[in-house]
C-alpha cells in the first residue's frame, strides 16, 4: 500500500464515513479462480462494473492503452478498475494480445507447488449513488500493493485467507469466498479513500471545514426538514456561496445529496432491520407514504415495498 501521507480525517468525519460505509448497497460476483500457465492474458472489461483482480500467487503483468509500458503484480498485489476500463493481465509484458479477449489454455487448480500464477477475478457491483460518492472520482486504475507498509498486514491475511478458500472444495465455499470478497471490498474503498485521490466526493466534503457541518447535520439528522437556507446559514456562508461550494465538493445540490442519503438508509431499515414502509417513510422525513414511495422509486428503481419483498428470505 502507498507510503504517501493520508489526509487527516477529524472524529467526526470519521464518524460519517463509518456510517455511510454501513449502508452502501453493493455485491461482489466471482468470475475467475483458478491458476494460469505459460502464455496467457484476459481482459474482463465491459461488464459495466468495477473490476477486481487479485494475484494469489505468482506474477504478472498490467496493460492498460493509456500506459507506455506494462506494470508487473506480484503475489498479493491486487488491481482495481474503477470505470470498467479495457485492460489485459498477462504472462509477460511482451506478449501479443488483443484488448477485449480472454485466452489462458493452460489452467489447473491453485496449487503453489506448480508454477503458474493464481488468480482470483470479479466485479464489485455497486448503486449509483455510491458510485458517485466513492468510485467516481478515482484514477482509470488502483494498484494496491499488500506487502507495503504496516496497514497491509491485515489486507495481506485477508488475501491469504482468499487464496485457502479457493483451493478448497467443502460444502459453502462458494459463500465464503463471496464474503470475503465483499470484506476485500472495503479494504479496497478505505485504501482508495486514504488516498486523497478524489477531487470530489463525499471524503472531499467531509474534510471542508465549511461544508462538513452541513453534511453531519443532514447525515445525523435525516427527518428533519432541511434547505439549503437553513444549512447555510448553520455553516455562516450565503445560499449561493453555499450551495455553489457543496456542489462544487460533492459533485451533487445538498438536495440530491440528502435525498440519496434518506434513500440509502430507507434500503438499510427495509432490508435488514425489516421495518414497514410506514415507519421508514416517517424516519426519513417524508408526511406521507405516497411522497415517500415517489422519492424511493426515483432513486432506487423499484418501489419501497417490491425492494422489501424482493429481499424477504424465501
Amino acid at each position: 500500500m502507498s507510503d504517501r501521507p493520508k489526509p487527516e480525517i477529524v472524529p467526526e468525519a470519521r464518524r460519517v464515513l463509518d456510517e455511510y460505509l454501513r449502508t452502501i448497497s453493493f455485491r461482489s460476483e466471482v468470475y475467475f479462480r483458478g491458476q494460469v500457465c505459460e502464455d496467457w492474458y484476459l481482459d474482463t472489461s465491459g461488464s459495466g462494473h468495477i473490476n477486481v483482480h487479485v494475484v494469489c500467487h505468482g506474477d504478472c503483468w498490467f496493460r492498460l492503452p493509456g500506459l507506455s509500458e506494462s506494470l508487473q503484480l506480484h503475489e498479493g498485489d491486487v488491481v482495481v478498475l474503477p470505470h470498467d476500463a479495457t485492460h489485459l493481465l498477462l504472462s509477460a509484458p511482451t506478449l501479443p494480445a488483443e484488448y477485449g479477449v480472454i485466452s489462458k489454455p493452460h489452467q489447473i487448480t491453485h496449487d503453489r507447488g506448480k508454477p503458474g500464477t493464481a488468480l482470483f477475478c470479479g466485479y464489485l457491483i455497486v448503486d449509483q449513488s455510491t458510485y458517485a460518492n466513492v468510485f467516481k472520482m478515482l484514477p482509470e486504475y488502483l494498484i494496491i500493493r499488500s506487502h507495503h507498509g504496516e496497514e497491509a498486514k491485515q489486507f495481506r491475511a485477508l488475501i491469504d485467507l482468499l487464496f485457502s478458500e479457493t483451493q478448497a472444495e467443502h460444502v459453502g465455499t462458494g459463500a465464503i469466498l463471496d464474503r470475503l470478497a465483499d470484506a476485500m471490498m472495503f479494504y479496497v474503498i478505505r485504501h482508495s479513500l486514504a488516498q486523497g485521490a478524489q477531487s470530489t466526493g463525499l471524503l472531499v466534503a467531509l474534510l471542508d471545514k465549511q461544508i462538513r457541518p452541513a453534511l453531519v447535520a443532514m447525515c445525523d439528522e435525516p427527518a428533519q426538514a432541511w434547505t439549503v437556507d437553513i444549512l447555510a446559514e448553520k455553516v455562516f456562508m450565503s445560499r449561493s456561496s453555499f450551495a455553489e461550494r457543496f456542489n462544487a465538493l460533492v459533485g451533487k445540490t445538498p438536495i440530491e445529496f440528502l435525498a440519496e442519503w434518506r434513500m440509502q438508509l430507507a434500503r438499510r431499515w427495509l432490508e435488514r432491520d425489516r421495518l414497514s414502509v410506514a415507519e421508514v417513510a416517517q424516519r426519513c422525513g417524508y408526511q406521507s407514504e405516497t411522497a415517500f414511495s415517489k422519492a424511493f422509486k426515483r432513486i432506487a428503481g423499484i418501489g419501497p415495498g417490491e425492494y422489501r419483498r424482493a429481499r424477504t428470505p424465501k
